[in-house]
Order: C-alpha cells, then sequence, then structure tokens
C-alpha cells in the first residue's frame, strides 16, 4: 500500500476492499502451488507447536467443535458417509494396523471398544439380525445342493478360539462369488480373516 501511517492503509483497504481482495484472489490462483509448497514446508518445520495450537483449542472448544461436527455430519451425512466407506474398503490393512497398535498400547481403550460393541448389539438386535440374516441368506444360495454338509460341519466344529473359517474364494466380491462348499473352506488366523475380508488373490 502507498501509506505508511496505519490509519491511511485503514482508509485505503477500506476504499478499495473489492479491488485489493480480487487481486489477492487472482494472485493465489496463479500461485497456487507456491502457495501449497510454503505451506507444507512451514508444517513440516513448525509441526510440533502447531499440534500444541490444534490442541490447545479443541480443549477450549470442544462443546463448539462437536456441535459443529454434528451438524456438518446431519447436513451432509450421505456424502460422509460414502466417503467413509470408501476409505475403510481403500485402507482396511492400514486401519486394522493402526486399531491393533493403538489398543496394544492402549488396553483400557480396548476394553471400551468391546464393551460399546456389545452396547450396540444389544441396542441394535434388529440391525444385527438384518446383517446376520444377508450373511446366512448369501450362504445359503452359494451352498448347492450336492455340498457335503457334514464335512463342512466338520470343519466349523474344529475351528480353535482366535481362528476363524474362511471363504477361500469368498461369497461375495466384484469379480468373482465363491461357493459355500468343503473344498472352499480354511481355517486360519482370526486376524488374517479381518485382514483378507472378502479379497480374492486367485
Amino acid at each position: 500500500m502507498p501509506y505508511k501511517d496505519k490509519e491511511q492503509q485503514k482508509e485505503y483497504y477500506l476504499n478499495n476492499k473489492k479491488k485489493i481482495q480480487e487481486y489477492k484472489k487472482q494472485w493465489a490462483l496463479k500461485n497456487k502451488e507456491k502457495i501449497k509448497q510454503k505451506l507444507k514446508e512451514y508444517y513440516i518445520n513448525n509441526l510440533t507447536v502447531i499440534k500444541q495450537k490444534a490442541k490447545k483449542y479443541r480443549k477450549e472448544n470442544l462443546e463448539r467443535i462437536k456441535k459443529s461436527q454434528n451438524e456438518y455430519y446431519y447436513k451432509n451425512k450421505e456424502l460422509v458417509d460414502s466417503k467413509a466407506r470408501q476409505y475403510q474398503k481403500n485402507n482396511r490393512e492400514k486401519q486394522n494396523a493402526y486399531k491393533k497398535r493403538y489398543y496394544e498400547l492402549n488396553p483400557l481403550e480396548k476394553e471400551k471398544a468391546k464393551q460399546r460393541i456389545k452396547n450396540w448389539k444389544l441396542k441394535n438386535k434388529n440391525k444385527l439380525n438384518f446383517y446376520t440374516r444377508n450373511y446366512q441368506t448369501r450362504k445359503m444360495r452359494a451352498c448347492p445342493n450336492w455340498a457335503n454338509l457334514e464335512k463342512i460341519k466338520e470343519i466349523y466344529l474344529n475351528c480353535p478360539n482366535g481362528f476363524h473359517v474362511d471363504h477361500i474364494t469368498p461369497l461375495k466380491n466384484k469379480n468373482i462369488c465363491g461357493l459355500h462348499v468343503h473344498y472352499n473352506l480354511q481355517i486360519i488366523p482370526a486376524k488374517e480373516n479381518l485382514k483378507k475380508s472378502n479379497k480374492f488373490n486367485g
């Protein structure tokens, strides 16, 4: 600005507010990568301070933040849920590894999580029944008349604690769907089954 005096600067800004804002906007558009790089460098160089400030702000404005997040969620519920599902789908292994590490370091949180799941199941019996029935129906449809039910039963009965009965070729996959037959079943550690989900690497 052409003025050194603060009052003159203020007056100049007020008289030319739209012009100045438009100039800044155009400059930012022309220098997008430069700004992005500077912000990245600043973040890396001031990571500790930024985190401390963010933590302090969150602590002092917790209710306000929660209210804002809730309002945004209910206004954009479908979009938020869709993005969350997509992220979970694309980062399942990363999330499982993070949860495992987090619960190893915070055993009390692990117990709290178990209790939350237990409470959810008690409060959402209808939903739980729907998910269970949905899976059972898929399994029944994938179980042909000629399937050896005794061998299938034997595999499930011999599955030890900490292990799951897994479908080698998943019952539901975007590229291929397997059958619920004894030669498509295997006993694997529970954590491997959860990590695998409905992936197929055949």
